[in-house]
């Protein structure tokens, strides 16, 4: 999606826009463990599943269960690219 000399979630709003987030679940990983994503999603009424980073401050509550569920899709399409 994006160049090797930015990280893909600088680019998480700008794929999110236009999208209906009302009462949907927005599954991601740790790096996209920032305020800005976390009140874009809660401005639009999404769940938000992303696990705080180790370092963070503030603990947000997340969706465990949810989450391991997005983890076997993204190994899922990782085996597929294998092949």
């Amino acid at each position: 999606m994006s160049t090797g000399n930015f990280h893909d979630s600088e680019f998480a709003l700008d794929l999110l826009e236009g999208v209906n987030l009302e009462g949907k679940a927005v599954l991601a990983d740790k790096a996209y463990c920032s305020q800005e994503i976390r009140d874009y999603l809660q401005a639009r009424e999404a769940i938000c599943c992303i696990p705080d980073k180790s370092n963070s401050v503030i603990h947000y509550n997340f969706d465990r269960e949810l989450y391991k569920a997005r983890s076997i899709i993204e190994r899922f399409f990782q085996r597929i690219k294998n092949f």
